[in-house]
């Protein structure tokens, strides 16, 4: 879909950053991350439009929300469903209203209430209004979504899925905050739960497969964001300069190792990137050191605090 200038000028633009977050401080999720970690949520007309946008990038890029909200808001425009239709051909399936194929008491209520033009108003409510199905069926006097969806079903209704609702909301500097909010609270009230789950995801943080896709998201932001890259590598430096002892007791251990360990422990102390299998490697021997120089403990974490204040302060900027 071809997305034109008058399209992106009728945003509202906002500057965000590249990752989601929750919480106090955090930020709305992009277009960025949401094409690159959720793209198989977006309904096929928002995923072309959002493609399109992230091609161009001399622009500051809206949120999910708004490109959806721009994009159904004619909808509110149409006078019947053919006018849908045309404008939204994944809306061609739809029916205007529900057809009973035997009379009843059940079939009367449900005509009172989807009437000629019930398959537009709901793509309306729905898509360009953004409403529940809960809200939807309490307007028509239904008893909950369970009666409603009854109906649509009946006309061939399009949805769109409550992951991607939660996007659009996630998007939103006040959307993003209610969500933080309600997680917030549900996390309270079942302790048990949330720790349950993040037993089950620190074990999943601990497949090989966790370790490469981690090891290459580190790689691919650190080549994006050179300066952290650069601090990294200064922090590393300072600590070994403000811990001597430790630098030569690790010099002394490593003597027995092999040229090829000796060179990935000298490329850590230098702050280098190291990939997924090296890392482990040296992990594994930073392990052994630690076991066989308890001493040196001490002296190396007062290292990093020091270090890392000197940092903040920005007095290693090398």
């Amino acid at each position: 879909m071809k997305v034109t200038n008058n399209n992106i000028a009728a945003y509202n633009y906002s500057k965000q950053t590249s990752q989601p977050s929750f919480g106090k401080g955090g930020k709305p999720i992009t277009l960025q991350c949401v094409i690159e970690n959720r793209s198989y949520l977006l309904p096929e007309r928002i995923r072309a439009i959002v493609t399109e946008l992230m091609k161009q990038s001399n622009i500051n890029m809206p949120s999910l929300l708004e490109v959806h909200q721009i994009t159904y808001a004619p909808l509110m425009a149409c006078k019947t469903l053919e006018d849908a239709k045309k404008l939204f051909p994944e809306f061609s399936a739809v029916k205007d209203k529900v057809e009973f194929t035997r009379d009843s008491v059940y079939s009367e209520r449900y005509l009172e209430r989807t009437q000629e033009n019930f398959g537009l108003d709901m793509l309306k409510k729905f898509w360009a209004e953004l409403k529940t199905k809960d809200s939807m069926a309490n307007e028509l006097g239904m008893k909950g979504r369970n009666s409603l969806q009854w109906a649509l079903d009946k006309i061939g209704f399009v949805s769109y899925s409550p992951n991607y609702k939660t996007l659009l909301k996630a998007s939103d500097e006040a959307g993003n905050r209610e969500i933080a909010s309600k997680t917030k609270a549900w996390n309270a009230e079942h302790p048990n739960a949330v720790k349950a789950h993040n037993k089950i995801a620190a074990q999943g943080c601990k497949t090989p497969e966790y370790r490469a896709a981690q090891s290459q998201r580190i790689r691919k932001y650190d080549a994006q964001n050179p300066a952290r890259r650069a601090k990294i590598s200064a922090y590393s430096k300072r600590v070994w300069e403000l811990c001597p002892d430790v630098k030569e007791a690790m010099a002394n251990f490593v003597k027995n190792e092999s040229a090829y360990l000796r060179g990935l422990v000298t490329k850590k102390c230098r702050g280098e990137i190291l990939s997924a299998e090296e890392s482990r490697i040296v992990q594994s021997f930073y392990k052994r050191f630690w076991r066989a120089n308890p001493e040196c403990k001490y002296s190396y974490a007062r290292a990093r605090a020091i270090a890392s204040m000197e940092i903040r302060a920005g007095k290693v900027l090398d």
